[in-house]
């Protein structure tokens, strides 16, 4: 019985035993999904802290002496020279065209042929000039405003006759600022003409009654024969047409009608540029803030130098399209004008400077405090060390005061009691 008991047990054991190991088989592979992922993973941290270990044994921290060393400053000195120092600042600028003013002829009759050419190109135009002679008729300059509209006679009256009155006097001659037409005013204009060989032109007097229906008439006494005379006496006037105003501060001559040109709105008696060509060029504020209008530059165009002035400083502008930021500076040839500059062109400007040769050195080595500009000197001295017998140079810093001249390209030419081949300190 007990025997029976025992192999009916085996095999049971056996089944359960099966059963479990099936088991606990599922279970370990379950908490361990991916075994091989797990055993890399373990591999590289291991590197990573072997790797540490090791930099840590080979690797030295810097001593504090090194690090102090590294933290401090060092000294860099520079020898004293000789050498040009170069002040000037250069621009890239362009030639702008002057203002032309042209002057147009016209009259109540044509047509309007010029016979006579009295202004040629390059011509000053001033006031109380003779501009040409047209169809046998001058025409003069007078300096404005000049608002006459019609022909004036004596006694006319209104502003445009005191305007021409002003014009008159501006030219020196003698007149009453009346606003009417006096013969003050009537002789002025009539020396205008006289001087350039004209006349007044002249219209029929009106007539003073008709003397022919009277009893003089009839018997043909002396009232008759007088009211014949003043009938047939001439007036004279002052041709508005023939009095042009000059462009304001007067100008030259541009362009000039050829004689036997035939005016008209298109061709004009003249064109008077009354600002000339003049150059252009775009300044930094700093830089501009340095110039003032009447400054002199130098202007080179190819080949052409001459000096020009400051004419206007504009205000300031933002960079646009192919014009960089800054303020619009404009030039105008200092010797009364240039019609020769071509527009368009590229010019360069340079300011008005010094390129002698003096001392300098390295502007950065240039120091300044209360009492003014000074530089650092580099000089020695002889100590002994402690247990050596032989003297070890020492360096000495000495500060000598300094005049700055001028500087330019990142040097400064100084006046100073230094020589060439000293030592001064930059940093």
């Amino acid at each position: 019985m007990l025997r029976r008991q025992k192999s009916i047990l085996r095999p049971i054991s056996k089944m359960e035993s099966g059963s479990l190991d099936s088991n606990d088989q599922k279970f370990r592979f379950r908490r361990v999904a991916y075994p091989l992922r797990v055993a890399v993973v373990t591999v590289i941290v291991l590197s990573l802290l072997a790797a540490a270990f090791l930099a840590g044994r080979f690797i030295e921290r810097p001593t504090r002496d090194a690090i102090q060393s590294a933290q401090q400053a060092i000294d860099v000195w520079s020898a004293v020279e000789t050498k040009a120092v170069d002040d000037r600042v250069t621009f890239t600028g362009r030639v702008q065209p002057g203002t032309d003013v042209s002057v147009v002829v016209t009259s109540d009759t044509g047509p309007n042929v010029v016979v006579r050419q009295t202004l040629a190109v390059g011509a000053r135009v001033e006031a109380g000039t003779l501009a040409g002679v047209v169809s046998g008729r001058p025409y003069f300059f007078l300096p404005g405003p000049l608002p006459l509209y019609r022909d004036v006679s004596l006694k006319d009256e209104g502003d445009d006759v005191l305007a021409l009155q002003t014009a008159l006097a501006s030219l020196g001659y003698l007149v009453e600022l009346s606003s009417v037409v006096d013969h003050l005013t009537m002789n002025a204009v009539k020396h205008l003409f006289t001087t350039a060989g004209f006349a007044l032109p002249e219209l029929p007097a009106a007539p003073q009654g008709s003397a022919a229906d009277g009893p003089d008439a009839r018997t043909g006494g002396a009232a008759a024969k007088a009211g014949q005379a003043a009938s047939t006496a001439k007036s004279p006037y002052i041709p508005f047409r023939q009095l042009l105003l000059m462009p304001a501060g007067g100008g030259v001559v541009a362009t000039s009608a050829l004689v036997g040109a035939e005016l008209n709105a298109d061709t004009p008696l003249l064109t008077v540029r009354a600002t000339p060509s003049y150059v252009e060029f775009i300044a930094e504020v700093a830089q501009a803030d340095l110039l003032q209008t009447g400054q002199k530059l130098t202007v080179r165009l190819d080949s052409k130098e001459f000096l020009a002035t400051v004419a206007t400083i504009g205000a300031f502008q933002a960079a646009k399209e192919g014009i960089k930021p800054g303020k619009a500076i404009s030039l105008a040839p200092a010797e009364g004008g240039d019609l020769a500059l071509p527009v368009g062109q590229a010019a360069t400007i340079v300011t008005v400077g010094h390129v002698e040769a003096s001392l300098s050195v390295p502007l950065i080595a240039v120091r300044e405090d209360a009492s003014g500009h000074y530089v650092i000197r580099r000089g020695s001295a002889e100590t002994t060390d402690s247990g050596s017998s032989s003297p070890a140079p020492a360096t000495l810093e000495e500060r000598i005061d300094v005049k700055v001249l001028r500087t330019g390209g990142g040097f400064a030419a100084i006046s100073a009691d230094l020589h060439p081949g000293d030592q001064v300190k930059v940093s």
